[in-house]
Parts: structure tokens; sequence; C-alpha cells
């Protein structure tokens, strides 16, 4: 292997240490957070007066008896647990496309701030009844995954609209041209200027269908 006297001698930078918290950005999680309380109640109210409130309706029990009725219920706790869990998914979504980066953490924060916010709303509540506490184990065991999960459909969504990082020509992309066009890779010109030089040329070249452009002769080199 030959010694390139072109590679840098500069020793190379120090590897800083990264926290839990770093590249998070706290805004879009509190909006993920509220997007994530606001559709856990929407898709309650939808799913409460689509499937449930006829039957309901039709057993001939009291409107507001029959709501606490149902959702005290094990069909009803399951049904909350499948919504609210459905909800930060919407909010680890919104919170990981908001952030452009770091799409499952910041999804997974936004279902940490669900069960925060869960609790506080679970203390300040005047109820009689309590909830059972295996459904107070799935909704913070699930809370978390489904704001991760949130975040990778923001992430593989941002992919599919080309939201990524472009291309860019590499060094060794360039060399390989180079080498196809008989010139030395330490002399050429940056990939992208090169690249648009040579497209540029082509179409030129070919444009009027008569092939590439040649050299006309002039008086001096015929004589």
């Amino acid at each position: 292997m030959q010694y390139d006297p072109r590679q840098s001698t500069s020793p190379p930078s120090k590897i800083e240490p990264t926290g839990f918290f770093t590249g998070i950005q706290f805004r879009p999680i509190i909006g993920g957070v509220v997007v994530d309380t606001v559709a856990t109640f929407a898709l309650t109210w939808l799913y409460y007066s689509y499937f449930v409130a006829k039957d309901l309706t039709a057993q001939g029990a009291a409107a507001e008896d029959a709501f606490n009725q149902y959702w005290n219920s094990s069909d009803g706790l399951i049904a909350s647990l499948l919504l609210g869990s459905l909800g930060t998914v919407i909010g680890g979504f919104f919170a990981a496309y908001k952030a452009g980066k770091l799409e499952m953490k910041h999804g997974a924060l936004v279902g940490i701030g669900s069960i925060i916010l869960g609790l506080l709303l679970q203390s300040v509540a005047q109820s009689d009844t309590t909830l059972p506490e295996w459904f107070m184990a799935l909704s913070f065991a699930a809370a978390i995954p489904a704001g991760a999960l949130g975040g990778f459909f923001a992430e593989m969504f941002k992919n599919a609209m080309g939201g990524g990082r472009g291309w860019a020509p590499s060094r060794y992309s360039v060399g390989l041209i180079d080498d196809r066009e008989g010139r030395s890779p330490g002399k050429t010109q940056s990939g992208g200027v090169f690249l648009f030089r040579r497209s540029l040329c082509s179409s030129l070249g070919t444009s009027s269908g008569k092939g590439p452009i040649k050299k006309s002769k002039t008086p001096e080199s015929e004589g």
C-alpha cells in the first residue's frame, strides 16, 4: 500500500461524550403530549359514540350511568388501553416529525410525558372508583413503546417522502470517473461541478440529433 502525501497529518478531533438528552428538542415533545391527549379523547369519544352508545341505549340504560358502567368494565378498560396507546403513537409521530432527528427517542419521551400527565390527572380527579392495578401497569408499560413506534413511523414517512439526505458524489466515485477520462484524480475539480459540466456537454452535443459536437477545421490548421 503506497503512502498518500495528501492525507492530513493533523490529529483527529476528540470524541465528546453524549448524554441522553443530547439533541433533544423539548418543544416537539410537549406538543406531542398535547396531541396524544387530544387524540386519545377524540378516539374514545368516536369509539363510544359509534360502537357502544347504540347498544346501551337500546337496552334502556341511562346515558351517564351506561357511560361509567362501560368504561369501568373489563371490555371498556381494554378498549381504553388500546385507544390510549394509539393516541400515544399519534403523539410520538407528531413529536418525531417536528423534531426531524432522533425520531424514536423523541417518540419515547412523549410516552414518558403521557405517563406523567396521566398520574397528575388521576391525582387531581375526584372519583370514587379506582382503576385496577393491572390496567395501570399495562398502561405505563405500553406508553413508551407506543411513543417510540410513532417515532419509527415518522422516520419511515420522512424517508418515503424524500426527506432524508440527498446523494453526494464521493471522492472515490469521482476518482473512477477521472480514470475513465484519462485524468489524474489529484488534479480533478469537485465532483458536483464535473458531473454538471459533463451532463451539460453531453446534452449540447446530442440535442440537435447529429451526435457529439466536432471541432471544425480552420485554414490555419489545414496549412
